[in-house]
Parts: C-alpha cells; sequence; structure tokens
C-alpha cells in the first residue's frame, strides 16, 4: 500500500489555478463540520474526489491524507490519486480512514 503525503500533493498546486486551492479548502471546511468515527466500507464508496485521512495500525502517526479515486470493484480496494491502493479487505484490520485526522488519544 502506498500513500501519498498530502504535502506534497499541495506543494504541486499552481498558485496560477486558484480554484484548486478554494476546492481543496471547501473539502476541508465540509470534513470539519462533520463527525469523525471511523468510516465504514460504504461510506468510502460514497467519497470519489474526496479528501480522507488514513491510519495504519502498524504505525498511526504515519498517517496520511489522500484524495479517493474510486472503488475497484474487481481487486476489492480503493484507488488513490497520485498512485497507491487500499486494501478493502483489511480495513479494520491493519488500517482505518477517518474525515480528518483524528484528535491524539482519540483513535
Amino acid at each position: 500500500m502506498r500513500l501519498i503525503d498530502a504535502d506534497i500533493f499541495l506543494s504541486k498546486i499552481d498558485p496560477d489555478e486558484y480554484y484548486h486551492t478554494n476546492e481543496i479548502m471547501d473539502i476541508m471546511r465540509d470534513t470539519l463540520s462533520e463527525g469523525n468515527d471511523p468510516l465504514t466500507l460504504e461510506e468510502l464508496r460514497g467519497m470519489d474526489g474526496e479528501l480522507v485521512w488514513i491510519e495504519s495500525f502498524r504505525n498511526a502517526k504515519n498517517g496520511k491524507y489522500v484524495i479517493f479515486d474510486g472503488y475497484d470493484q474487481v481487486l476489492h480496494c480503493f484507488r488513490v490519486i497520485g498512485g497507491g491502493l487500499l486494501d478493502c479487505t483489511v480495513m479494520g484490520k491493519t488500517w482505518l480512514a477517518y474525515r480528518r485526522r483524528p484528535e491524539e488519544g482519540k483513535t
């Protein structure tokens, strides 16, 4: 599983394309207004193009924001913009997804 770093993603935004930054800020604002329990597979399936916080049970300090790019029914995984796949068969066993980064001590 390869996750992209949000800082790398954000550094690639062309400052002349201001609307991209506004779209990301809108997503973040909407996300902050919702609860932050771990997301279910059904919730994740409806989040194409949305920013999601992913945490590995092996090392929660290496959590990252990713943008989902669709669910692959054949592989039973989520595609991530920038490359990478998140295996749904081990969700809840090796990783969890949240609307935003959980507060420390609440994962």
